[in-house]
């Protein structure tokens, strides 16, 4: 039996149907170990939809590191829009406890030990506390953030290049030996 959630009035004027969570991108550097949440989008659940799942209607909306939503919504085909389920995207929105919200979002990550990227969908209950919906490990749509908040592995992105670069090297120098 699953617990009935109560999303926190912020979250709910984006669709009061569905609880509208964020999902929180996570990257564990395999080099030092550091955990840097590289993106987070607001889900915002299609009109009168229970779910708040881009594929279903709803949309993304980016968060920046300031807790500050962008003035735009994209659809699952990137599609931009200014308005979301009615609601005017113009007028500046802040993301309330979003100090809170990314501290809960790296204390999840550090007790994923061996993934290195992750994808966590968190909301906010009516109280602001955030709680975990949904983990996310393989195939979690890494197109969505570079719809709305840059490239996909943003500030990690030369880090990962290199690391890969430096792993492909030692993988072809063990294969010829």
């Amino acid at each position: 039996m699953q617990e009935f959630l109560m999303q926190h009035p912020f979250t709910a004027q984006f669709n009061p149907t569905s609880v509208n969570s964020f999902r929180m991108i996570v990257y564990r550097s395999p080099l030092d170990g550091r955990i840097e949440v590289l993106h987070t989008l607001l889900k915002a659940g299609g009109q009168g939809a229970y779910v708040d799942n881009i594929h279903a209607g709803g949309g993304l909306i980016g968060v920046g590191t300031d807790g500050r939503l962008n003035a735009y919504v994209c659809d699952q085909l990137g599609r931009r829009s200014a308005q979301v389920n009615g609601l005017d995207l113009g007028q500046p929105f802040t993301v309330p406890c979003f100090d809170e919200l990314l501290r809960f979002t790296r204390r999840i990550a550090a007790l994923i030990p061996h993934c290195h990227l992750t994808a966590l969908d968190i909301m906010l209950d009516a109280t602001g506390r955030p709680r975990l919906i949904e983990c996310n490990i393989k195939g979690f749509g890494y197109w969505a953030p570079q719809l709305c908040s840059g490239p996909a592995f943003g500030t990690a992105t030369d880090e990962i290049i290199d690391y890969c670069r430096e792993r492909l090297r030692e993988l072809r120098y063990t294969i010829e030996i």
